[in-house]
């Protein structure tokens, strides 16, 4: 490719790209069916989507939130322990649990936030309803005994969820795909689980080997549900393009041939009574447990009193910045309340 300012450079331009040597086109011949305008745009809108998103992040000032905040401060734990836990959301949590109830071991598990829960955290507001600030979660499970085992903490809330999603400005339809999402919008009657699954299998693209969450989608739907469903959504939850993510990322969000609208299909789905912090809290009730919050677990990293480390808090925390920063992406959650009289 050459680039001329003038008509003379121009010409030569030209007559340089013609005099090219003997046996250049079969490798163009070759190299065509490969290309299209469609490629070339999907590939440039990548490029500038990621610069403007680079461009975006430099330019953003970190965002204080007062319920999430860390006040870090030394720990006051002097007592030896078994075990040290950085993080006391789920997993932290749970070990702690397993550890203290099951086995008698001493157990100090520490979070750099001021609550347990991690992002499962929820509070009530000033007006007692019951807020989650790090968004929506749902306990859902298909082995009953985990329902049961954590019943003796909580009560349960029986829960489905059905998300509906907009494309062509009007349509809404179920999310994940199921066969009316494939019907409506594009005026199809497919009655069937097989047509349905024939009518995504015959538009889908051919795709040798699936590396990233693009080419999970593009094996399963065509190219307009694709751009419809995911790579907008998948953009602003996560910031990089789905080409650049992996395939474990959309491989868990399954595209369905029959009608069933549920979000989530386990056999258990249910939210905490009294929300996740106060499961939590009374999972880690035990004497045992010497539970602490806003300790950062540098300050406890060369602790002689803590025999074994077990860590559940982002491993990049732990590893420092020797291998680099672990890319995240950030969410803001904005609340308001509905006046419904």
């Amino acid at each position: 490719m050459k680039i001329a300012g003038r008509a003379t450079q121009s010409i030569a331009a030209c007559r340089d790209a013609l005099e090219r040597p003997e046996g250049w086109l079969p490798a163009v011949d070759e190299a065509l069916p490969a290309l299209s305008w469609d490629e070339t745009f999907q590939r440039m809108d990548n490029f500038v989507s990621k610069a403007v998103l680079a461009k975006r992040k430099s330019l953003e000032k970190p965002i204080p939130v007062r319920f999430s905040a860390p006040v870090v401060r030394s720990s006051s734990c002097q007592a030896p322990s078994d075990h040290l836990i950085p993080g006391v959301g789920f997993a932290g949590s749970v070990l702690a649990e397993c550890l203290a109830r099951g086995l008698g071991r001493r157990v100090l598990p520490i979070g750099k936030r001021r609550h347990v829960g991690g992002n499962a955290c929820d509070e009530n507001d000033a007006t007692g309803i019951l807020m989650r600030r790090y968004g929506s979660h749902i306990f859902h499970t298909n082995p009953r005994n985990i329902g049961a085992c954590l019943s003796h903490l909580t009560k349960w809330r029986p829960y489905k969820d059905r998300v509906l999603a907009s494309i062509q400005r009007a349509a809404r339809v179920p999310m994940p795909i199921n066969r009316t999402t494939v019907n409506r919008p594009y005026g199809l009657d497919l009655q069937t689980d097989a047509k349905s699954k024939g009518h995504l299998k015959a538009r889908a693209g051919p795709v040798a080997r699936v590396r990233t969450s693009e080419k999970v989608i593009a094996s399963r739907i065509d190219g307009n549900l694709y751009e419809g469903f995911f790579r907008g959504y998948t953009r602003k939850q996560w910031g990089p393009d789905p080409s650049d993510l992996d395939k474990s990322v959309t491989n868990r969000v399954p595209t369905r041939c029959n009608v069933d609208d549920l979000y989530v299909t386990d056999s258990c789905r249910a939210v905490p009574a009294k929300g996740y912090t106060y499961m939590l809290k009374k999972m880690l009730d035990h004497s045992g447990i010497t539970n602490e919050t806003s300790v950062d677990f540098d300050d406890l990293r060369s602790n002689t009193m803590c025999h074994e480390l077990i860590f559940t808090s982002p491993f990049d925390e732990y590893l420092g910045p020797q291998f680099g920063i672990l890319t995240r992406q950030n969410l803001i959650f904005t609340y308001w309340m509905v006046d419904w009289e």
